[in-house]
């Protein structure tokens, strides 16, 4: 029978264990507990760090969701109330004041015509047609402002959702350049929902591009707002795609070949500076150098269009971040 000795009550370095494993001193086993006792300080410890990281990282993104999920829309009251203390007052027939509204923006005077839009919707609450004026409107007055506050860009895009709802809603016949307006005034106004309702809000938008392109396949607004939705849905960063579950799908092979139709059927620079962003998104071989050519023959021509003048610090930057040719 191995003899096991015992630990004397006075002794230094009594010996442990059986005689026939060998025998340690009795230091080396106080060691090796405090070591073990050190090794599971430590698990601990790391274990403790891990958990408060994690609980750090929880508390922020619910603070990050909490922030996104809330949405705050301008005050429409308040902004309608500032418009009408300078608003022009129209003296003739509805007819007439809609056509001086077509021919002052047709001659690029967007301020003055969005001015009697304006005031003719105000006149006409229940007119449809002024409705629709007063919404495009308020959709060039998100261009016009590009260097105002953003809060003043975006009073202007809720405005202008408002009206174009105004100007579809119960309407079994609306045409196709209202139900056009109407999804882009949805997709201006998306940033203004809370991040939980954004892809209801796109789903909606592109309901609303199906209508209009159904009764006109060319429609450009429509087309152009539809080649938008792509791309904003295709870029998204992390985050929104993390809280964009049920939106429709973007791509950006669609958001080209929407753009590159709106050139076609109108070569204003608004839509060759979104036929640029688009490739340049997209980034396949040569569409840097496609963007690039698009920009240079926009900014070269004499403008034509509504939203030229006013656009083109945008295409010009833009350009500027494509670069020159490689060589």
């Amino acid at each position: 029978m191995a003899e096991t000795c015992q630990r004397p009550r006075s002794g230094r370095f009594a010996l442990t264990g059986s005689a026939s494993r060998g025998y340690r001193s009795d230091m080396t086993t106080n060691e090796m507990d405090r070591n073990d006792e050190g090794r599971a300080g430590r698990s601990r410890f790391v274990r403790g760090r891990i958990l408060q990281r994690r609980w750090a990282f929880l508390s922020l993104l619910t603070c990050v969701l909490g922030a996104v999920g809330c949405s705050s829309t301008p005050d429409l009251v308040a902004w309608r109330a500032g418009i009408a203390e300078d608003a022009p007052v129209w003296r003739s027939s509805l007819d007439a004041g809609l056509a001086e509204v077509e021919q002052r923006r047709a001659a690029l005077e967007l301020a003055e015509s969005r001015d009697l839009a304006l005031a003719l919707a105000a006149e006409h609450p229940d007119d449809r047609r002024a409705a629709f004026v007063a919404s495009r409107a308020e959709s060039d007055a998100v261009v016009l402002f590009a260097d105002a506050p953003k809060s003043k860009r975006n009073a202007a895009a809720w405005s202008a959702l408002d009206h174009a709802r105004r100007c579809v809603d119960d309407a079994a016949d609306a045409p196709a350049d209202h139900l056009a307006q109407y999804a882009y005034a949805m997709g201006s106004a998306t940033h203004l929902r809370g991040m939980f309702a954004r892809a209801g809000h796109a789903s909606a938008t592109r309901k609303a591009v199906d209508r209009a392109l159904a009764q006109d396949p060319d429609q450009v607004v429509a087309l152009g707002t539809d080649a938008t939705l792509h791309l904003r849905l295709a870029t998204l960063p992390w985050i929104a795609k993390l809280m964009a579950f049920g939106a429709p799908k973007g791509r950006l092979d669609d958001a080209v070949t929407r753009a590159s139709r709106c050139v076609e059927l109108r070569p204003a620079l608004e839509y060759r500076l979104l036929l640029a962003k688009a490739l340049v998104a997209r980034g396949d071989d040569g569409d840097r150098d496609r963007a690039r050519k698009e920009l240079e023959t926009a900014l070269a021509a004499e403008p034509r269009f509504p939203r030229d003048r006013e656009l083109r610090d945008e295409a010009q930057a833009l350009l500027d971040k494509v670069g020159t040719p490689r060589s």
